[in-house]
Order: structure tokens, then C-alpha cells, then sequence
């Protein structure tokens, strides 16, 4: 009998996972905690939690992120909400950069990417 294939999804967070705010400044959105205190989108993460405990899944966030401190934030936002997510896969971007250049393993046809912004997506 063959292995079943792995499935891989990467999932971002914010306006995917956490309820973002538009209507923030930049340097609001820059200030230490910003992230830390985001409302969870309950029905996403709940789905996302069901799906990761698959084990034909590997769920990974693949996060944009602004500054260093940002990646503290969103780690204590996951260890809250997603905790079942390990470290090791969750994969901060420096902002602007594109998303699939820095998954750790090569992309893969129908890896997927759940993102709320479409340039993002087109990349993919």
C-alpha cells in the first residue's frame, strides 16, 4: 500500500487567523503588543485547529511580519490560540517580501496558502 502523501498548508495570520484593523496607522500597527492583543476569527482558528491535529496534515503559519518584536507577539498570539502549531513551523516574512521564498521546503504543487491578501496569493 503507498504512503499517503502529506498535505501541507500554510495559513497567515493576520486578517486569516486574528481580526485585523485597516483603519490602523502604521506606527500603531509597529508598537510592541499590537499583535499580541488581536481578537482570534474563532470559527478560522477552530478549523485550523481540527485540521492540524490530521495527521495527513502539516500546518505551518506563515506569517508577514514589520520588526523583530512583532515575531514575539504573534508567538505568544499562537502559543494562546493555535499551540498545536510547534515553533519550527511557524515562518515569519519580512514584510514585502514574497511569501513562498522563505518556506523551508521546496513549494510544491498543491501545497496550500490561506491568505486574505490576493497579491500574495498570485504569488503563490
Amino acid at each position: 500500500m503507498a504512503k499517503q502523501k502529506i498535505q501541507r498548508i500554510y495559513v497567515d495570520m493576520d486578517g486569516t487567523l486574528a481580526t485585523w484593523n485597516p483603519n490602523k496607522s502604521l506606527e500603531e500597527v509597529a508598537m510592541p503588543g499590537y499583535y499580541r492583543d488581536l481578537p482570534p476569527m474563532e470559527e478560522v482558528v477552530e478549523a485550523i485547529k481540527a485540521i492540524a491535529l490530521q495527521p495527513q496534515f502539516e500546518v505551518y503559519i506563515l506569517s508577514s511580519v514589520l520588526h523583530d518584536k512583532a515575531i514575539e507577539d504573534k508567538n505568544f498570539w499562537l502559543d494562546t490560540h493555535l499551540p498545536m502549531i510547534d515553533k519550527k513551523r511557524r515562518i515569519y516574512v519580512p514584510y514585502g517580501e514574497v511569501k513562498s521564498k522563505h518556506i523551508p521546503q521546496p513549494h510544491e504543487e498543491n501545497d496550500i496558502l490561506i491568505d486574505d491578501f490576493s497579491k500574495n496569493l498570485r504569488e503563490w
